[in-house]
C-alpha cells in the first residue's frame, strides 16, 4: 500500500536521493525534470517520471496535482525557475510545497510566496557532519530545532546487559532511547524497545535529546 503521493520536480543529487528514499517508504511518487537524459536514468525504478519544464503552467495543469501529499521543488542551480514553481504550485492548490533554497535571502522569498516548507540541503549535511564529529563516540548525528539531535551510538559496554529501565538515560541525562539497530542474520533492523530490553553488545542506540545532555552523556559515560 502506497504511504502518499509525492510530485519531485528536479533530478539533482538531492532529488535522486529524495526520491530513492520516497520509493523505499512504498510512497507513489511523480517525477518531472526538463533533462531527458535524467528522466531516462530514473525510468527503470519509476512509471510516472515525465519530461516537462516545470515552469509552464498549462504543461502541468495536464496532471492531477491536487491529489499530491506534498511537491518538493529542486532545481538547486536555478532558483528562478525553483520559485516560479513554487508559485505556480501554490495559486494551483497542491496541499504542500516544500522547497528548495541555497541562501537566507530565498529563503525569505519562498516564505513570501508562500512556500510551506523551505530545506537547505548542503546547510543541514554540513550541520550534520558537525554533529557527528564533535561527538567521537557517535555514529551518526542528526540535529532537530530547538538545540535537540538524534544521535546513534554504540552502545557502551556498562550499558550492556543491562534493561532500558535499569540505564535510567531519561533521569540522570534526560534522554531518550527511541530505537535500537541490531543486526539480525546479516540484516539490518531497527527494535523499538520496551523497559525490559536487554541492551546487546552489537546494538546501536539511537537517543533523542536536547544537546548539552547528550554531550554530558557522552563525555561521562562513554
Amino acid at each position: 500500500m502506497a504511504k502518499g503521493k509525492y510530485l519531485v520536480i528536479g533530478l539533482g543529487r538531492f532529488g535522486m536521493a529524495l526520491l530513492d528514499t520516497l520509493l523505499e517508504g512504498n510512497a507513489e511518487v511523480l517525477v518531472f525534470d526538463n533533462d531527458e537524459e535524467m528522466i531516462n536514468q530514473v525510468k527503470g525504478k519509476i512509471a510516472n517520471a515525465v519530461i516537462l519544464d516545470a515552469t509552464n503552467e498549462e504543461a502541468l495543469k495536464k496532471f492531477p496535482l491536487e491529489e499530491i501529499d506534498a511537491a518538493i521543488v529542486t532545481m538547486g542551480d536555478d532558483f528562478e525557475k525553483n520559485l516560479l514553481t513554487t508559485v505556480i504550485l501554490k495559486e494551483m492548490g497542491v496541499k504542500k510545497v516544500v522547497s528548495r533554497a541555497s541562501a537566507a535571502i530565498e529563503e525569505k522569498i519562498l516564505k513570501k510566496v508562500g512556500a510551506d516548507m523551505i530545506v537547505f540541503p548542503e546547510v543541514e549535511m554540513g550541520r550534520k557532519l558537525a554533529n557527528t564529529l564533535l561527538r567521537k563516540s557517535v555514529k551518526e548525528a542528526i540535529p532537530l530545532t530547538d538545540g535537540n539531535s538524534i544521535v546513534h551510538f554504540k552502545a557502551p559496554a556498562y550499558l550492556v546487559g543491562k534493561t532500558l529501565k535499569e540505564t535510567e538515560l531519561r533521569e540522570k541525562y534526560s534522554i531518550n532511547l527511541v530505537a535500537v539497530k541490531k543486526n539480525d542474520a546479516e540484516e539490518e533492523i531497527t527494535v523499538i524497545p520496551d523497559s525490559d530490553y536487554i541492551i546487546l553488545e552489537e546494538d546501536t542506540l539511537i537517543i533523542v535529546g536536547d544537546n548539552n545532555n547528550i554531550d554530558r552523556f557522552s563525555k561521562e559515560r562513554l
